[in-house]
């Protein structure tokens, strides 16, 4: 696997730089205080130096899903990360506890999936809501309607409408993780080099979404 095949592209070459011999790597999970980096050849379990966390003045200057990393070896497979390079894109929410402080849920995100399940689970407001958080991090937002075999072609249709007469100018893709339908247009937008995140509710369909991906592309999918 390449660096740019794990994700390093043309935004995060405007803004991290480093030198050839330098270790670099990318956070794909993250576990309290520990953390699991991939790099261009093997997968390391990594934890951060005192340094680095004393100097942080909030969550956000510590590492998260998606930040490339520096780091050094300090056994054959755990690392110790020196240093989070710039990140070009931060997905955040309100940290719980902290009035005013964000907690980032991921870095470094080219196109977020807002997923709703049609039925129970769809509301306008709410994606609404998830869209202005994409938005406002320069992230590109992707409606995902997924279960779409529970309902009728018209009905479909009819939400489709409703939505695209409240939300402008954004991609709709219908998706049903039962029958595959509509999996063939998504995967035409979906590049190697471009970083992607699924939102939504609890069982709406995420982890089938990210496995149906995973079996049927050549993209790494972290769940």
């Amino acid at each position: 696997m390449t660096l740019e095949e794990l994700g390093f592209n043309e935004k995060a070459k405007q803004v991290i730089s480093f030198e050839k011999n330098d270790a670099i790597g990318r956070v794909i999970a993250e576990h309290k205080d520990r953390y699991v980096i991939q790099t261009s050849e093997e997968v390391f379990q990594a934890e951060i130096t005192g340094g680095l966390r004393y100097s942080a003045e909030s969550r956000a200057d510590l590492p998260a899903v998606g930040d490339w990393i520096q780091f050094t070896a300090y056994d054959d497979n755990a690392v110790i990360i020196t240093e989070v390079l710039p990140r070009y894109t931060t997905l955040n929410r309100q940290a719980v506890g902290k009035l005013g402080e964000k907690q980032i849920i991921a870095a470094n995100v080219d196109i977020a999936f807002i997923m709703q399940a049609v039925g129970h689970d769809f509301n306008l407001n709410r994606l609404e809501r998830y869209i202005a958080i994409c938005n406002s991090s320069s992230i590109q937002p992707v409606i995902l309607l997924s279960k779409t075999d529970l309902i009728s072609t018209e009905e479909l249709a009819s939400l489709t409408d409703m939505i695209k007469e409240r939300i402008r100018s954004i991609l709709i893709y219908a998706l049903s993780n039962e029958t595959l339908f509509g999996y063939d247009k998504l995967k035409k937008i979906i590049k190697t080099g471009n970083t992607y995140c699924i939102l939504g509710s609890s069982g709406v369909g995420k982890s089938s979404l990210a496995n149906n991906l995973l079996q049927s592309t050549k993209l790494k999918v972290n769940t």
